[in-house]
């Protein structure tokens, strides 16, 4: 009779049939994200958010790369880390350019109600006795189960920013931009951004003003981000 001899200890060789390491918990992953979200937010206030969102952004951009790369853990929370420490640059960046403009639109619209005080026109007059009407701004969302919504509307100085997770798609929301203020200042900003799931899917964010499409775009994959910006009009 044949005596089978079982492997020594250390050889390496596992019995047939031994079972894989399941992928456990990622506190790592989880932290990422819960940053990520820290920096979206404080990403969406005006021109100070630009010098707040790094530490944030970097934090979560650090502790996303770590628990990708770490073995047998879940990805999925570490990837949505990693997008939200970008987008949150990427929106702070967009902000700081808003103001610069809106800066600059002050100054010029200073000098030239300066000038047309002295020479006031019929068109200047009709405007007086018709009140400007704000426009019709539409936010829509459109995709599979549910994402994490933000967007902004800033007009004439003014800025009013909304920010939700698990929103159903798909979704829409009409607001009001008010019209330019009375220096003459006509510029204005519209962002919106859309996060999906961990699934694979396919995700698209569209703006609207007075029923013309101002910005739009698609995203698909894991934890897709569309993101639509309309700056200076």
């Amino acid at each position: 009779m044949t005596e089978i001899t079982p492997p020594a200890p250390g050889s390496g060789n596992s019995p047939v049939g031994s079972p894989t390491p399941e992928k456990g918990s990622n506190g790592l992953g989880l932290a990422s994200m819960i940053v990520g979200i820290v920096a979206a937010a404080i990403a969406f206030i005006p021109i100070v958010g630009i010098f707040l969102v790094w530490v944030p952004a970097l934090v979560a951009l650090g502790l996303g790369i770590a628990a990708v790369v770490k073995k047998n853990a879940v990805k999925g929370t570490a990837i949505a880390g990693l997008v939200l420490s970008v987008a949150s640059v990427v929106i702070a960046i967009s902000s700081l350019v808003a103001a610069a403009a809106v800066v600059g639109g002050v100054a010029k619209g200073v000098a030239d109600s300066a000038t047309n005080a002295a020479t006031p026109t019929q068109e200047s007059a009709t405007s007086a006795a018709t009140p400007a009407q704000g426009r019709q701004v539409v936010y829509e969302v459109t995709g599979d189960g549910t994402a994490t919504v933000s967007y902004s509307t800033w007009s004439g100085g003014s800025v009013s920013s909304q920010s939700a997770s698990g929103v159903a798609l798909p979704w829409s929301t009409t607001v009001t931009q008010e019209p330019s203020n009375d220096f003459g200042l006509k510029w204005n900003s519209l962002t919106l951004s859309a996060i999906g799931g961990a699934d694979e899917s396919t995700i698209s964010c569209k703006v609207t003003v007075d029923g013309k499409v101002v910005s739009e775009h698609t995203a698909s994959g894991s934890f897709a981000l569309a993101t639509c910006m309309k700056i200076g009009f």
